[in-house]
């Protein structure tokens, strides 16, 4: 007996075709898994002060004012120093500044200037796994580096000139940073050198962050 072609056909008989409202659910809902993945992978090792991230203290005035100068230059190669008393919430907005950079997707780390040139002092024992090249080019990566306790450091001519060396490749990277330090925008500029305090007058500059502490 010879077949008919309407015997080899698939039946789609009792198969409900998808709306184009439930395919832009779907499309809507696969966009929003790649970007938690996104900002997951941003976010893997970048080392923010959990007290900070989970912060729920409402900051309004000055420190919302100074925010939006950061957040107006977040992906244009910045460079800003906050600068000011103990416990107004410098660090709170470095740390506003890497939550708003990773849900873009783009990667932030934070440290401080005793850990970052620790690190470097532990690539001199004979186990090290890691060169100091390695390790400048590790926090010369992110697209937002944070250096909190910048005025902690020894001011060593070797300290000194790894800073330099690390603050340089990112102004020439035109990748963004921030470092923090408990000093009068003065002191700051004379701690951090003329070389460091010119790139940061160019690309972002100092931020006195000059309100009592909330502490």
């Amino acid at each position: 007996m010879t077949s008919t072609p309407d015997q080899h056909m698939p039946d789609f008989r009792g198969i409900r075709i998808a709306t184009e409202r439930e395919l832009e659910e779907l499309r809507r809902n696969e966009a929003e898994k790649v970007r938690r993945r996104a900002v997951e992978s941003a976010r893997r090792g970048w080392n923010v002060p959990e007290r900070h991230f989970a912060a729920t203290v409402r900051f309004d005035g000055p420190w919302v004012q100074k925010l939006a100068i950061i957040r107006s230059g977040l992906g244009k190669g910045s460079t800003w120093a906050l600068c000011g008393t103990r416990g107004n919430g410098k660090t709170q907005l470095a740390v506003q500044a890497m939550i708003e950079t990773t849900a873009d997707g783009r990667p932030a780390l934070y440290t401080s200037a005793v850990r970052f040139f620790a690190t470097l002092k532990a690539t001199y024992r004979k186990e090290a796994k890691e060169t100091e090249l390695q390790v400048i080019d590790a926090h010369r990566k992110p697209s937002l580096l944070v250096i909190d306790e910048i005025g902690k450091r020894g001011e060593t001519v070797w300290e000194g000139n790894l800073l330099f060396e690390l603050l340089n490749n990112r102004y020439a990277d035109r990748t963004d940073t921030i470092v923090i330090a408990n000093l009068s925008p003065q002191d700051l500029a004379e701690s951090l050198g003329p070389s460091i305090t010119s790139r940061l007058n160019e690309t972002g500059g100092i931020i006195h962050c000059d309100w009592p502490s909330r502490r």
